[in-house]
């Protein structure tokens, strides 16, 4: 960016005192003018190209201070709000479902479908308003648009600024049970888990370990790993908490009646249990968005 005495001479703008007298009022609103002309380029960082600031970030208004006298003011533009959405959405992980796992893209031809939407609708409602449960699940029958629904839920909740961190349980987890030694590199991923607005763990206790019965089933180490990410987020109430599962709540409550018990404490009216009976797999049926 250029010194201003620099913009004020290429641009023939008169001196603060004017060589004809000029007021200032004048001065600083062709100040401001000059300003808002130029075009910034932060559009090549993000893709969003806003017509109202150029892609600089903020628009230039001459105002008058309560001293009296005027004064060139920068208020931030109203795309720097879209931009932190598009920087949350990369950083969240979610970036390739976002356009296609939307609420309205959500299939509700059956009744279970309407009931999934419904609750999903009411959860980013209520929390909007500030009243009930900050935790969302929904378990059970595998193809049963689980991640659609909860993409969707994170997808409204990245459109109102708030951050949203995607965690896939089958990788993450390995990644964390790969630094348990390294604990700064544990505690950097940690945290951030921890800390975020609105974390989305999908697939929770999905792992290629199976027990006797041949059902999937998580090791003590993912346990010791889900109460700790999950106890932390139970106890701070804030904290919106968004899980997608294989697992019913009696599943839960079998693998560790802790951890099943914070889930559906702080669910709610929001733990939904979809039963797998062949009917509800869109992968089977070929059926899309389901």
């Amino acid at each position: 960016m250029k010194k201003l005495s620099e913009m004020l001479k290429e641009n023939g703008v008169p001196s603060a005192t004017g060589t004809d007298g000029e007021p200032l009022e004048r001065y600083y609103k062709n100040l401001c003018e000059m300003y808002n002309r130029q075009e910034g380029n932060l559009h090549l960082q993000d893709g969003y190209n806003c017509p109202i600031c150029k892609n600089k970030g903020f628009i230039a208004k001459a105002e008058k201070t309560e001293f009296g006298y005027w004064t060139e003011i920068k208020y931030f533009c109203k795309c720097q709000s879209m931009r932190k959405t598009i920087r949350q959405m990369e950083k969240s992980g979610l970036k390739s479902l976002i356009s296609k796992y939307t609420m309205a893209s959500y299939v509700t031809t059956e009744d279970w479908q309407k009931n999934v939407h419904q609750k999903a609708n009411d959860f980013v409602k209520q929390h909007l308003e500030k009243t009930g449960d900050n935790w969302f699940y929904v378990g059970g029958a595998s193809g049963a648009g689980k991640t659609h629904i909860c993409t969707a839920i994170c997808r409204e909740f990245l459109l109102k600024g708030l951050a949203v961190r995607y965690m896939l349980w089958r990788d993450d987890a390995v990644k964390l049970k790969a630094n348990l030694t390294e604990y700064a590199e544990y505690d950097g991923l940690m945290n951030e888990l921890k800390h975020v607005d609105v974390l989305y763990i999908d697939d929770l206790f999905k792992s290629g370990y199976t027990g006797e019965s041949g059902k999937q089933k998580p090791t003590a180490a993912d346990i010791n790993l889900a109460f700790e990410l999950l106890n932390y987020r139970y106890n701070n109430l804030e904290l919106i908490t968004i899980l997608s599962s294989e697992c019913t709540t009696s599943d839960l409550l079998a693998i560790d009646e802790a951890i099943g018990g914070r889930i559906a404490e702080r669910a709610g009216r929001f733990m939904i249990n979809l039963t797998a009976d062949g009917n509800k797999n869109y992968r089977t049926k070929n059926q899309i968005g389901v």
